[in-house]
């Protein structure tokens, strides 16, 4: 019998071809029915959100134990720089607002293709207060 909104699963191969048996009778054809490939697929699924789910809590916590630590994030050393023009400037004048310290060189082709997005970076947030402290380096 079947179930209301259940729908009869067609079979995947007919054999179609009747033995005879010793006693002469012809066996009736069997219907062979492909074993269920949603359970395969389902636990596959499981395993894959089981262990997504693990790795998003895993980040949390470990996200968490760095927000909440004793230490938390430590402050950037005080150091004294020089600009271009000579004006001293003190990076601890600055604690409490967003800094960013970036070293490079003009022999660096990875620096040199930073500087766009250094720049777009610092049109964005500087109305937020971000400043970007460009520190050249030689290599």
């Amino acid at each position: 019998m079947i179930k209301p909104g259940v729908t009869k699963r067609k079979p995947y191969r007919e054999q179609s071809t009747q033995n005879e048996d010793k006693q002469g009778q012809h066996q009736a054809s069997s219907v062979h029915y492909p074993a269920s490939r949603d359970q395969g697929n389902l636990f596959t699924m499981k395993v894959k959100d089981i262990a997504f789910i693990i790795i998003v809590i895993g980040l949390i916590g470990i996200l968490g134990w760095l927000w909440l630590s004793p230490s938390g994030a430590k402050p950037a050393p005080d150091i004294q720089l020089t600009s271009l023009d000579g004006r001293s400037f003190d990076l601890a004048q600055k604690r409490g607002r967003p800094v960013l310290v970036t070293f490079w060189a003009t022999t660096c082709p990875g620096c040199i293709k930073e500087m766009p997005h250094l720049v777009e970076l610092y049109n964005d947030y500087a109305g937020r207060g971000l400043e970007i402290i460009g520190i050249a380096m030689s290599y």
